[in-house]
């Protein structure tokens, strides 16, 4: 799930490899954050994105008494549910300009290819919310991230783990170091809520 300032995009689990087995229920956790979403956001349309947005999701969303007149419904096939890893971070500048981090993607870390449809998703926020997107990158590497591998508050403070980025395990941007991060983050604009983890 990704969010920013009232817009959340949200993709359905698309195969049995990466969506639980039970996940019926699981979408009903999904109807009430949407329901939240609408009723204590700040007035703004929430955005979802998934296969077959089609009459499921709005029998559940109305069912939870969601007002449907602030979602709008966009359609993206993807081979991959888990959002938050690969899903774009919003963050906003000095001047309160919104745009979004378009981190390389890879699942964990490189040990298993990632498909073109994954790849596709922050380009296509981007699109459909008319935001700048920037693909950070250290010394003309692109930098590889998962939005799980991190937590922001929409402050500017950014929480990681070093098993997340440093460790030979989960080794994303070999041979970064603390030093390469802090300056990657370091030039980031403030975190907004993001979507990847």
């Amino acid at each position: 799930m990704v969010a920013a300032r009232g817009h959340v995009a949200r993709l359905a689990a698309q195969g049995a490899q990466t969506g639980p087995a039970k996940f019926s229920p699981i979408r009903w956790v999904y109807t009430e954050i949407i329901r939240a979403l609408t009723r204590h956001g700040n007035g703004q349309s929430q955005s979802f994105a998934g296969r077959k947005c089609g009459k499921p999701p709005r029998r559940k969303l109305a069912i939870a008494a969601v007002d449907l007149a602030k979602v709008r419904f966009w359609e993206l096939p993807t081979d991959r549910s888990w959002v938050r890893d690969s899903g774009p971070i919003f963050v906003v500048n000095a001047k309160s300009e919104r745009a979004l981090l378009d981190w390389r993607f890879q699942r964990l870390g490189q040990s298993t290819p990632t498909g073109r449809r994954t790849i596709s998703f922050p380009p296509f926020v981007a699109e459909k919310l008319g935001l700048k997107s920037w693909q950070p990158t250290d010394r003309d590497h692109r930098v590889v991230l998962e939005g799980g591998s991190i937590d922001v508050n929409g402050a500017g403070l950014l929480l990681t783990t070093e098993e997340c980025l440093l460790s030979k395990t989960q080794e994303r941007n070999p041979p970064f170091g603390r030093a390469e991060y802090d300056r990657v983050f370091r030039r980031v604009p403030r975190h907004r809520e993001g979507g990847s983890g």
